[in-house]
């Protein structure tokens, strides 16, 4: 009997493979889907949630805010810093059911804080249409929310699922 000379096909293989072009499509992915909504960003969106929060605060518990911080009306001050800080309350929490409407009642908690808060203030005054474009603002800022990441899922390819694996795993 004869030895049986090795083919390539049956040797293995010492040369490193070259990563795919899926393979590094998935770590970017996978690195998105973290930022997005992983538990490791989860505190660097509560940190901006916090500064704009107090940026927002200010402004709106000054006698005379800066002509740079004005829209030009005064709805449209409101409806912003709302929709802001709902999108990024949306950041901040778990994705659950719920958090859309834990952000919703805080956000008409802390618009009708600043109109109590306002009407005490000289030079500003309470009006219940602004707490009206906050809610507004909340709103559109929840859609733009959903669908940023409804974006940025199809873009990079995953599922608002798949970036919790380690949240749920932590639990």
């Amino acid at each position: 009997m004869r030895p049986e000379t090795p083919t390539p096909s049956s040797m293995p293989s010492t040369a490193p493979t070259a990563p795919t072009h899926r393979t590094a499509a998935t770590g970017v992915s996978a690195r998105m889907a973290d930022v997005v909504q992983g538990a490791g960003w989860r505190r660097a969106w509560r940190v901006l949630t916090v500064v704009t929060l107090v940026a927002v605060s200010w402004l709106a518990f000054t006698p005379n805010p800066p002509p740079a911080a004005d829209l030009g009306w005064d709805k449209a001050n409101h409806f912003t810093a709302f929709g802001t800080l709902a999108f990024l309350g949306m950041q901040c929490l778990r994705p659950r059911g719920s958090r859309a409407l834990w952000v919703l009642a805080a956000a008409l908690a802390f618009g009708v804080l600043i109109e109590l808060v306002q009407s005490q203030i000289p030079g500003r005054d309470a009006d219940a249409q602004d707490v009206v474009a906050d809610m507004i603002g909340a709103f559109v800022g929840l859609a733009v929310h959903a669908l940023a990441l409804w974006g940025v899922s199809r873009i990079f390819g995953f599922r608002s699922g798949e970036a919790n694996a380690a949240d749920t795993a932590a639990r």
